[in-house]
């Protein structure tokens, strides 16, 4: 399986400090969110599978950590975690995505914000396609939509489950 982590998750993983995501369903702030992005990594590594990283993400997330030098230790101390380029060929499937969204009058779309914004987030949507990518993770709504619309399948923060090994147990204080 190979998955793909925005900047969002990204930033989780590498500044807990960062300000965590809004569960829709309760409204309150997802808990144990650092966690949450370990777990998926640990399992997809046990897995022999990959967590890609468009660079494009890695960008964006290295620029709202405290220590570069702590980030990058963090990336490469996992072996299933890939920096993937955003090269010719995504330059090519990027191409293709814009020529539809200026035929289908959603290239400039007040909706979906600034217009870097939006060619940041095709970037990483169409780089994670292009590695083949299965599932995007992100907690950008912005970023759902376009990697729903190429076809990529999207997982969010609050869907991932606190894995045991992280969660606190509980003192039986009864003895």
């Amino acid at each position: 399986m190979i998955v793909a982590l925005d900047n969002t998750l990204l930033t989780l993983l590498l500044n807990p400090s960062a300000p965590p995501p809004l569960d829709p369903s309760t409204g309150r702030p997802v808990s144990s969110c650092e966690a949450r992005v370990k777990g998926l990594i640990e399992d997809i590594e046990a897995r022999s599978g990959k967590v890609i990283i468009p660079s494009p993400s890695l960008a964006e997330a290295l620029a709202a950590v405290p220590s570069l030098e702590n980030a990058m230790d963090v990336l490469n101390s996992s072996t299933a975690i890939r920096i993937v380029a955003f090269d010719q060929r995504c330059a090519i499937e990027l191409a293709e995505v814009t020529r539809l969204a200026k035929e289908n009058g959603t290239l400039k779309s007040k909706e979906f914000g600034p217009r870097q914004a939006i060619k940041n987030d095709r970037q990483i949507a169409v780089t994670a396609k292009v590695n083949k990518a299965d599932i995007i993770y992100t907690d950008d709504d912005r970023q759902t939509h376009f990697a729903e619309e190429i076809g990529l399948a999207v997982k969010h923060t609050w869907e991932l489950p606190i894995p045991a090994r992280y969660a606190q147990g509980k003192l039986n204080l009864a003895d």
